[in-house]
């Protein structure tokens, strides 16, 4: 969208198993309410972006991948935008933790921040390598049954939630399509050790935050701090 309003830019760094189609109404209410002008982009071998090449050799990327494909992202927009302006990230799941990778390599590219339901930095460090493995052995194993056509059922029934706060932009039936492609079963899998990656590079980064580890005076101010702002917010209603 054309930024008229000389707003900031923003970017969606998307979720594990996700593709832009997710975040499509979020983006929509943002560029047609607001006036932002929207950056909601796929990695490589994710969603509708283009697969790994033939040549790959099954090594994940990285936290540092990640980051530099977004920041080539981000770079390519800048000119088309033409703005200097600092961005704003909003990272949904996954891609809340490929924001603070992100952030963490590139700190002054950021200028605001919003993490939807990202894994939190206390369970980081307490059993996030146990349930991303388990993850990812579950994808594998979806892979391999795929033929069947049970991981389409399976998608469908999982989605039933979502899809109605997905706006209009797409149908089910492209949605689940998507998923169900090899491509799809390939880079999750992958994208479980990436994920690992982020959360190992946050967690050098910012340190032990864990709020097992806070002493018994952090955790009494931590629980006594009211928010500046609180609301409900029910997605299913639009």
């Amino acid at each position: 969208t054309n930024n008229a309003n000389n707003l900031p830019p923003v970017i969606f760094p998307g979720g594990l198993a996700s593709n832009l189609m997710t975040m499509s109404r979020h983006q929509d209410e943002l560029t047609k309410q607001h006036g932002f002008a929207v950056v909601n982009f796929d990695r490589l071998g994710v969603g509708l972006s283009d697969p790994y090449p033939t040549n790959f050799n099954q090594q994940p990327p990285s936290a540092a991948d990640v980051a530099r494909e977004m920041n080539f992202v981000m770079s390519h927009c800048e000119s088309v935008l033409q703005t200097t302006k600092k961005w704003i990230c909003v990272g949904g799941s996954m891609g809340a933790n490929v924001a603070t990778a992100f952030m963490t390599l590139y700190p002054n590219r950021i200028g605001g921040f919003f993490n939807l339901d990202g894994l939190p930095h206390a369970f980081l460090q307490i059993q996030c390598k146990k349930f991303l493995k388990d993850g990812q052995m579950i994808m594998n194993m979806m892979r391999r049954i795929r033929w069947t056509g049970l991981p389409r059922l399976a998608f469908r029934l999982a989605l039933q939630s979502t899809l109605p706060v997905m706006g209009d932009a797409f149908t089910t039936r492209q949605l689940i399509g998507v998923m169900c492609r090899d491509q799809f079963f390939v880079a999750t899998g992958l994208e479980y050790t990436t994920l690992m990656s982020c959360c190992d590079l946050e967690c050098a980064a910012w340190g032990k935050q864990a709020t097992t580890e806070c002493n018994d005076e952090s955790l009494r101010l931590l629980a006594s701090l009211a928010p500046d702002e609180s609301g409900i917010i029910n997605e299913g209603k639009g």
